[in-house]
């Protein structure tokens, strides 16, 4: 059984999945920031989601991300937005998938790539 768990201080929240008492992966938000794409929305940021990889393939995306959309709503965020490589098709599918549309694009290059990644956002009702 999958549980969840909140910890409570500060701007920054981790959301971690746990499977009898032992993590199996977090979600890192950060609960004012604007969207790169319009810096006139402000709205809760997902920054992160990692699991273990025993833990890919199980439903824990999925139950995560409805923790993390059932959070922005009990703090009144009107969305959540994420950004994504552009190379990460499963990551994307995931968010899409889970009611999260793209709505721009932001450049993100390392030392030997120009990858660029996708903005994407969940209005919250």
């Amino acid at each position: 059984m999958l549980h969840r768990q909140l910890t409570t201080d500060g701007p920054t929240r981790y959301l971690w999945l746990l499977s009898n008492g032992v993590a199996q992966g977090f979600t890192k938000l950060n609960r004012r920031c604007y969207v790169p794409t319009n810096p006139t929305q402000v709205g809760l940021e997902l920054e992160k989601i990692q699991f273990l990889k025993t833990a890919t393939g199980q439903g824990s995306g999925s139950a995560l991300m409805t923790e993390f959309i059932a959070q922005a709503t009990r703090w009144a965020k009107p969305f959540v937005w994420l950004d994504v490589l552009k190379t990460n098709e499963a990551g994307r599918r995931m968010y899409e998938r889970g009611g999260f549309v793209v709505v721009g694009e932001i450049p993100f290059s390392t030392d030997n790539h120009d990858v660029g990644m996708w903005v994407m956002k969940k209005e919250v009702s």
